[in-house]
């Protein structure tokens, strides 16, 4: 916005509309809520106001945030751990929250044997492992077969493959 001049040379009309346009532009002093009587106590008021919360607010490219220092904001704040895998806390004193978590017994406790496909899981070394002749082409969904013949034209093998 242009800085409004007002010059000695100026006719009453420019006079009157330059000072409508400077009032339109500072505001209604009616309406300050810090109760000052003018425009510039009332930016006082509110930079007092700031400079008296002792540094718990920081400018930073014009923009005022809250930053870490502030202890009466983190007192506000509450972390509970609802359970599960991991562990969640919460220091008021540092601002910090921490997840820690899971761990391998607990990653692990979500896993189980399947014996009757011949599925085995071993909780101690976290491992899976199936069974000599568990997995036949009778078990697949669908499947594909691949017959291979030999020059006599009779079939030597027949593989089988998951299909589609």
């Amino acid at each position: 916005m242009a800085k409004t001049v007002i010059n000695l040379s100026d006719p009453v009309t420019s006079l009157v509309t330059k000072t409508n346009t400077i009032s339109d532009n500072l505001g209604d002093i009616a309406i300050i809520t810090t109760g000052d009587s003018n425009v510039v106590d009332a930016i006082n008021t509110v930079k007092d106001q700031i400079d008296s919360i002792d540094g718990r607010i920081d400018n930073i490219n014009g923009r005022l945030s809250l930053i870490d220092s502030a202890p009466e904001i983190r007192a506000f704040i509450s972390v509970t751990d609802a359970g599960g895998d991991g562990s969640l806390s919460y220091s008021s004193s540092t601002g910090v929250i921490t997840y820690v978590g899971p761990s391998a017994s607990e990653v692990k406790a979500h896993f189980q044997s399947d014996s009757s496909n011949g599925i085995t899981f071993n909780s101690s070394s976290g491992s899976f492992s199936i069974a000599p002749n568990a997995v036949s082409y009778t078990k697949f969904r669908s499947r594909v077969s691949l017959v291979i013949y030999d020059s006599t034209g009779s079939a030597v093998k027949t593989l089988y493959s998951p299909g589609a």
